[in-house]
């Protein structure tokens, strides 16, 4: 008597799919977190001007964006905070900062006038190396 093998190879290839589709999927699946992380600091600004003689000024890239005098602190840093006059109404609700708009000035005028990107480090405490976690800004070099 003959069997016939079709309809019991067929389950067999079904119940392998279903079996490498659940392991290879349900193992290498990873959430990332809800939590929304913010870095409100200041960002730094390291100008490499020569001249003793010169002008910061700086605000947060957006529509509203208009620079903004930048004085050095007591330890000769150049920090803008994320807060008004630097940082527009429209933008007090994002998250995070990519650009700054600086423009550096002497006795002659305007030197140098354009937008930079805010470089970023990721410090210690993600979910995964593939999910955002906290971050902090690294100085802006302007040149």
């Amino acid at each position: 008597m003959r069997k016939n093998w079709l309809p019991a190879a067929s389950v067999g290839a079904v119940a392998l799919v279903i079996g490498v589709f659940i392991a290879g999927y349900s193992s290498a699946q990873r959430n990332c977190s809800a939590v929304g992380w913010a870095y409100i600091g200041p960002v730094e600004l390291r100008p490499e001007v020569l001249s003793a003689d010169f002008g910061l000024s700086a605000c947060f890239s957006g529509p509203e964006c208009i620079p903004q005098a930048v004085h050095a602190d007591a330890n000769g840093r150049w920090l803008v905070p994320q807060d008004a006059p630097f940082l527009s109404r429209t933008q007090r609700s994002a998250l995070n900062l990519s650009e700054i708009h600086v423009r550096v000035t002497d006795a002659s005028g305007t030197v140098a006038d354009r937008m930079y990107q805010i470089p970023t480090r990721r410090l210690p405490g993600g979910d995964w190396p593939s999910c955002p976690g906290p971050f902090e800004y690294l100085p802006v070099t302007v040149p």
